[in-house]
């Protein structure tokens, strides 16, 4: 017989929230997760600097000695995500009303549980890749408008966070070729790999297509033909400039605003490897606690648990995560302001 007890355990759970339609998150592929067994996590930055030779010595010599450089850490507490949800009281008084006769759960009712499981798990999702597409844009994380005086900074340098001379929304004057190959270039002085994979907004793309400069490169001086990203792609990348992706997706804080993840003035290089860092997964309180009267399901690193209460009497849903972003190679990304 179908009831609470079962339902998150139960392989339709699993295969519904495996199959149902999902957004394709771009922090999932530059930021995959890690698990770590603590909610204290440190990095060193430049993690991947070059590395240093030793030197060749004749037979019977000490070995020489190899220092340590200064090194910068970036270390903090990983913020705890978490949101709930009540079941309807009128879909409630029709749940427990089919189990005290011993009937299976309706599948409307069972619709509305997993609705409210989805919700909570994807309102907890949609955080952490705000999280990551903030920490990537703006080098810092600034948790005031959750309440909380806490920042995490990644230690991004200065230069790596450029706003160009003449913004590309001037597609006549601005030359976006020269700003990234700049970039590039300044990425690869450091000791960093050629960047291989940009990251910016569908604006910032409608620009660089209409771009003066650009199409003359491309097409020549008196060709009136479109660019479209396809073609601008396989320019930049037989320049050794990067290849564009546009990233757009939003969310809905629960004021009811509406929020980008990545900005749309922005245009990032990411490291060589095309990887912006991990997305650092810490244990919550939700996946350790043991209560007989809670079932819990866990994928993605994301806790959803479920339990009644009698006052006020419902079926309450509640997701929970502890996770944030990590980014040891912020030396080799570069976060610049374009429109």
């Amino acid at each position: 017989m179908k009831t609470i007890s079962n339902l998150l355990e139960s392989k339709t759970f699993l295969n519904y929230m495996l199959n149902r339609p999902n957004r394709k998150f771009l922090g999932d592929v530059i930021f995959p997760r890690k698990k770590i067994d603590s909610l204290s996590f440190e990095w060193v930055k430049g993690a991947n600097n070059l590395p240093v030779m030793a030197k060749v010595q004749p037979f019977g010599a000490e070995a020489a000695i190899m220092g340590r450089d200064g090194i910068s850490t970036v270390s903090g507490k990983i913020p705890v995500i978490k949101i709930k949800r009540s079941l309807d009281e009128e879909e409630y008084i029709k749940l427990k009303s089919f189990q005290k006769r011993g009937y299976d759960i309706p599948e409307s009712v069972i619709r509305k549980i997993f609705d409210d499981v989805t919700a909570v798990f994807d309102s907890v999702e949609n955080k952490i890749e705000y999280l990551r597409m903030q920490a990537l844009c703006k080098g810092k994380l600034d948790f005031a408008n959750d309440g909380l005086v806490y920042t995490v900074d990644y230690l991004m340098p200065t230069e790596n966070m450029p706003t160009v001379a003449t913004l590309w929304s001037d597609t006549t004057n601005s030359d976006p070729e020269n700003d990234i190959y700049t970039w590039v270039s300044m990425v690869i002085e450091k000791g960093g790999a050629q960047p291989t994979k940009a990251v910016t907004s569908l604006k910032v793309v409608n620009y660089l297509l209409r771009n003066v400069n650009l199409r003359k490169a491309i097409f020549g001086v008196n060709s009136d033909r479109l660019l479209d990203l396809r073609t601008l792609n396989s320019y930049f990348t037989s320049k050794g400039l990067p290849a564009i992706t546009h990233y757009d997706l939003q969310a809905r804080q629960l004021d009811g605003t509406q929020v980008r993840f990545f900005d749309e003035n922005k245009f990032v290089l990411l490291p060589g490897n095309g990887l912006a860092g991990d997305t650092l997964v810490g244990p919550t309180a939700e996946a350790l606690a043991e209560d007989a009267g809670k079932k819990m399901k866990q994928l993605k690193g994301i806790t959803v648990v479920q339990w009644e209460t009698t006052e006020p009497v419902s079926l309450w849903t509640k997701a929970a995560a502890a996770q944030i972003p990590s980014m040891p190679y912020a030396d080799y990304t570069v976060s610049a302001t374009v429109i």
